[in-house]
Order: structure tokens, then sequence, then C-alpha cells
């Protein structure tokens, strides 16, 4: 969550900051106007609240001034107002406590600040890359027995999977590098207990750094 005081101009703080990071993020630039009216208003019954409780001390020390001047008479009168304050004073942190409730769920839904080199964009795969890691292939064809995340042994065993192959071209590969997208085509050739795929396409992110879909 945001710190409030991010959206405190009168604290040398920015708010356009804020609302400009609201328009990158194609999110509503008005709440950035909504926290600041509600962080017044809470900082506003905070004001009201302090200067009670200022009102109960000074009260207080009044009470206790005069008794020890033996003037009960008018220590008892002071403190019969006490209550009527302590009363004010309970509702108004009843207020405060509401006001900060609702300041603190709408800063809740405006996002984080994100570094400049981030792209303004509404479409995740126009994200840059960070650090590549691996070389490129010319073209592989890869058993999922050889992989380490599928036992096909155990597999067939227990449901009668056959094992397939995944074939990706070097030119899909290839492309897969700016952005583009890797193919793969099950083989349909396959025994028909192993089509566990058939119309269906699965997106994943592929160990080239690209997208890559599965299609049957």
């Amino acid at each position: 969550m945001l710190y409030i005081n991010l959206f405190r101009a009168d604290k040398g703080d920015n708010p356009d900051l804020i609302r400009e990071f609201q328009r990158s993020r194609f999110a509503s630039v008005e709440l950035v106007d909504e926290v600041i009216a509600l962080d017044k208003a809470w900082r506003e019954r905070q004001f009201e609240l302090d200067k009670i409780r200022q009102e109960l001390n000074a009260t207080s020390k009044k009470i206790g001034k005069l008794k020890a001047s033996k003037q009960e008479e008018e220590a008892k009168k002071l403190m019969e107002s006490t209550d009527e304050i302590k009363k004010r004073l309970t509702a108004k942190e009843v207020e405060v406590q509401e006001a900060k409730s609702t300041l603190d769920a709408k800063v809740t839904t405006i996002g984080n600040i994100v570094h400049e080199s981030v792209p303004v964009s509404n479409d995740e795969f126009d994200s840059k890359d960070g650090v590549w890691v691996g070389h490129l292939l010319s073209g592989y064809s890869l058993p999922m027995d050889m992989s380490s995340q599928v036992n096909v042994k155990s597999s067939e065993e227990v449901a009668g999977m056959w094992k397939h192959s995944i074939k990706v071209s070097y030119e899909a590969t290839k492309a897969a590098f700016p952005g583009g997208e890797v193919i793969a085509h099950l083989d349909h050739n396959a025994p028909a207990s192993s089509k566990v795929l058939e119309k269906e396409k699965m997106e994943c992110n592929s160990n080239f750094g690209g997208r890559t879909s599965v299609e049957t």
C-alpha cells in the first residue's frame, strides 16, 4: 500500500506523480482525488479528537488543583462536566476509526509506483525481457520420458498412457526470441489414448523466454 504522505501536496509530495502512474496503468486517475478527499476528512476528524482530548486533560488538571486547595464543591461540579466530554470523546474516536478504515481501503485500490523502465502497455506480452538464460537450440524432438517432469513408465502402468513427442522447429523457436510464438503440434498419428490434449490449447512460458502455445 502506498504511503499516505505521497498524496499530500502540503507535505511536499507530488500527487500528480501518482496520477501519471495511474494513467500508465490505464487505471482511474479519479481514485487519487478520492484518496486526497478522504485523507482530508480523516485528518479533520483526528484534529477534532485531539482537541477533545486536550479539553479533557485541561479539565482533569483543574479538578486536581481544586481538590488540592480544598474546594471540593467546585471540583465536584467540574467532575460532572467530564462525563459529557468523555461521551464526545468516545463518539469522535469512532468517527476517526471509520474515516481511517475508509481511507485505507481506498488507498489499496491504487497500485504501487513502478520503475520508469517498465513499458506502458495494457498487454503483458509487451513486457521487456529480463535476463536470458541458456542458448538457442537448432531443433529437437524430446520424448516426455526424457523430461524430469513426467514419469511416463508409471503413467503407462497406471493409466495406459502412450509416450509421444513434441517437435518444435528451429524456425519457430528462433521466432520466439523477438516475442513471437513457438507452435508445437501434437502428433495426431499417435494412438487415440495419447491424445489427451484433443481440442484444447495450453499456453505456457517456453524455455526460450518467448510465448509458447501447444495446439492439437
